[in-house]
């Protein structure tokens, strides 16, 4: 199928009315597209409230480990988002976006898990005390036996 310029119009949706039929990036179809940044977007929207809970409950409770999750999730959503850069330059292929979902959804069961430790802390239990040593004394018997027959 060419067009009169010669070239093809596999690629040319410009006149296409058909919205759900457009290849909107690297042959792939416009739902498809919208569903994943959809996807992505709740994911960053999950992991901006993780950041914030984490960030007012540490500085509020002097919490320290908080910031190991802070620290964990940048990096994970640094990993994610480098993902969707790749697969937005084409780097990526664009049959693979079933990894930018999976790793998506590992990042928000992170998020989630993060959200349970930020509210239900960890509370430091004392060690059991042992129970008081309590020593019987056998109660002395008389040994000796007096035969008291009358």
């Amino acid at each position: 199928m060419e067009d009169s310029k010669g070239g093809s119009d596999i690629g040319n949706t410009a006149g296409s009315t058909d919205v759900g039929q457009q290849q909107a990036i690297y042959g792939e179809k416009y739902n498809k597209t919208f569903l994943l940044k959809v996807f992505i977007a709740i994911t960053v929207f999950m992991v901006l409230l993780a950041l914030l809970f984490c960030i007012i409950i540490g500085a509020k409770d002097n919490r320290g480990e908080l910031w190991l999750l802070i620290i964990n999730l940048l990096i994970s959503s640094f990993v994610t988002l480098t993902l969707c850069y790749w697969y937005k330059k084409g780097e990526l292929a664009s049959d693979k976006a079933w990894f930018l979902i999976l790793v998506a959804s590992i990042l928000i069961f992170q998020t989630i898990t993060t959200d349970i430790y930020v509210f239900n802390p960890v509370v430091d239990q004392q060690k059991p005390t042992s129970p008081p040593i309590i020593t019987i004394n056998p109660v002395p018997t008389n040994t000796t036996t007096t035969n008291t027959t009358s």
